[in-house]
């Protein structure tokens, strides 16, 4: 991925989607869950190399609004369960693709569609969003 379209992602969608990449814990499963420096290519040059566009995960429990780009699924909050994501996706290959949250809106679950084809549903919206040449 280039830092033209990482810097799009990050400004469209930075609100409320993240990508599968935590810091390694080191004292505790839910230590770093938070440090979002490794989602920051200036701190982790290897990042834009090793993202995965083709891949997108659909979290469909709502969270509350991510004060900084890129920090929802990494609440560093005491009683926060992220860390659980980051096991769950630890040496799969899933972990570095994108994590998205796709209702907005009130009222539960739901699939996020692309403004521009919302007939098409997720497949556009990954189109749309991540598919990086």
């Amino acid at each position: 991925m280039d830092q033209a379209t990482f810097e799009q992602i990050k400004v469209k969608h930075g609100a409320y989607a993240s990508w599968a990449v935590w810091a390694e814990p080191d004292h505790g499963p839910k230590s770093n869950i938070g440090d979002l420096g490794v989602l920051d290519p200036a701190h982790n040059p290897t990042l834009l190399d090793t993202l995965r566009n083709d891949v997108v995960m659909l979290g469909l429990n709502l969270s509350r609004p991510a004060l900084l780009p890129f920090a929802n699924f990494h609440d560093a909050r005491p009683e926060g369960q992220d860390y659980k994501i980051r096991y769950a996706f630890s040496g799969t290959p899933y972990y570095r693709g994108i994590h998205d949250r796709p209702d907005q809106g009130g009222g539960g679950a739901g699939v996020r569609q692309s403004a521009q084809a919302p007939e098409q549903g997720p497949i556009a919206y990954q189109q749309e969003c991540w598919m990086a040449s």
